[in-house]
């Protein structure tokens, strides 16, 4: 059956349909998001040129709601060359324009369905087609999904409508890179060396000496790992260096060696060449035969550079890498003695060896026995090595010290003393 509506019913039922349609453009707007990561469905347009924008492709805000949020996410693919250009129009009144809201907009260029990953730096953050949203990326995967978000915020106050938000995607020129390593070769003791299998993770773009390994730079297509410019010296704690051939840009950055410097995506970086060192030792005894020389003297003070004699000299004459680990038998004459220990490193390179000691109890064959004795602290006759023990028991003891020697560092002899000091007398007797 058909009612007939009277005219009391006619106007409430428009009434609510008005009322139903300006609180569904008002809902739209409060919630202020077209799309979601896992469904970017914001509308754009792809225009040939950025110089010809159609802004066709918008979001329409029937009503406004200031001191709102609005959020979009865009489905955007790539160039063949791996770019893409993002710019927008706002429709929006006068008074908007003074609140800063085309100020307040935001972007981020994500990989596809990974909204929570980092964002994707954009090569230019502006083009210069727009005063405040207009970035390019030229680095980008071949042809491939993105997702684009963009934000900004209506004023809480002096802004009164907004009516569409539109946006034109492009792509600019991608660059014509011609970046090239090239043949490169590595020589070690007069042999060339063959690329490594093993990859060590570089930031192109955080080269600094000493920061991630990385110790120098050299211009060429060969080195020698002999060549004192920095490239010569090993990584502490490792026998290897890593050789990784790439290209640089000319200057930047006050002139130091930067992969990227221009930040246009164009570099070459080939595969690392990886030389591994075979450590060798060039020892004077050891625990089963503490053979080394060292020099006695009552006085901790005494210098092993000027006054420790010339015979108490222990040649090494070697360059790293290598370790060298020299035993010296010593008698501590009573318990109430202070055992110390000095040493003097002659080298080029003062200070690029590693040094680390052990003191152990001797047997009766004169042999290590037992754990390693923990020193009592260092001693006031050096900053640099001067171990002390407090209240040994009267006996043998042997001291050995291992310098590790990495790439680049050499030494040529060594002079080694020890001394021991009278220490107060403990008493032990309590029958008083």
């Amino acid at each position: 059956m058909i009612k007939k509506l009277n005219k009391f019913e006619m106007k409430r039922d428009l009434m609510l349909l008005v009322l139903g349609m300006v609180l569904s453009g008002f809902t739209m707007f409060m919630m202020g998001q077209n799309g979601s990561c896992g469904s970017p469905n914001a509308p754009f347009d792809y225009i040939s040129s950025v110089s010809s924008p159609t802004f066709s492709q918008c979001v329409n805000y029937p009503t406004v709601a200031s001191d709102n949020t609005i959020t979009l996410y865009y489905s955007v693919n790539s160039s063949s060359d791996g770019t893409l250009g993002v710019i927008q129009s706002i429709l929006a009144s006068n008074d908007c324009s003074s609140s800063n809201l085309w100020a307040s907009r935001t972007y981020a260029l994500y990989d596809a369905n990974d909204c929570d990953g980092t964002p994707i730096a954009a090569t230019t953050p502006n083009a210069g087609n727009s005063t405040t949203l207009n970035p390019e990326w030229t680095n980008l995967q071949s042809s491939t999904s993105y997702i684009l978000m963009i934000q900004m915020t209506v004023p809480a106050t002096g802004c009164s409508t907004v009516q569409d938000v539109c946006l034109d995607i492009y792509y600019p020129a991608g660059v014509n890179c011609s970046a090239e390593v090239g043949s490169y070769t590595v020589t070690t003791d007069g042999t060339v060396v063959s690329n490594g299998q093993e990859y060590m993770p570089i930031d192109p773009n955080n080269l600094t000496q000493g920061v991630n390994g990385f110790l120098g730079a050299f211009a060429g297509n060969s080195i020698d790992d002999a060549m004192a410019n920095g490239s010569s010296s090993s990584v502490s704690g490792t026998n290897a260096l890593w050789f990784v051939p790439t290209t640089f840009d000319t200057g930047g950055n006050g002139g130091a060696l930067y992969v990227d410097s221009n930040g246009d995506g164009c570099y070459e970086m080939s595969d690392p060449i990886q030389v591994n060192y075979q450590l060798t030792t060039e020892d004077c005894g050891d625990c089963s035969n503490p053979a080394c020389p060292i020099y006695f003297t009552n006085d901790g003070s005494a210098s092993p550079s000027m006054t420790y004699p010339a015979s108490n000299h222990i040649d090494v004459n070697l360059n790293g890498p290598t370790q060298v680990t020299q035993c010296h038998l010593v008698t501590v004459q009573n318990d109430n003695q202070t055992l110390g220990f000095r040493q003097s490193i002659y080298q080029s390179n003062v200070g690029c060896a590693t040094r680390t000691y052990t003191l152990h109890a001797a047997d009766a064959n004169g042999q290590c026995t037992g754990n390693p004795i923990p020193s009592t602290g260092n001693g006031p006759y050096s900053g640099i090595f001067n171990p002390e023990w407090d209240y040994l028991p009267a006996g043998d003891y042997i001291m050995c010290i291992t310098q590790d020697l990495p790439v680049g560092c050499d030494m040529e002899y060594t002079n080694t003393g020890y001394y021991l000091e009278d220490l107060p007398v403990v008493n032990t007797d309590y029958n008083c």
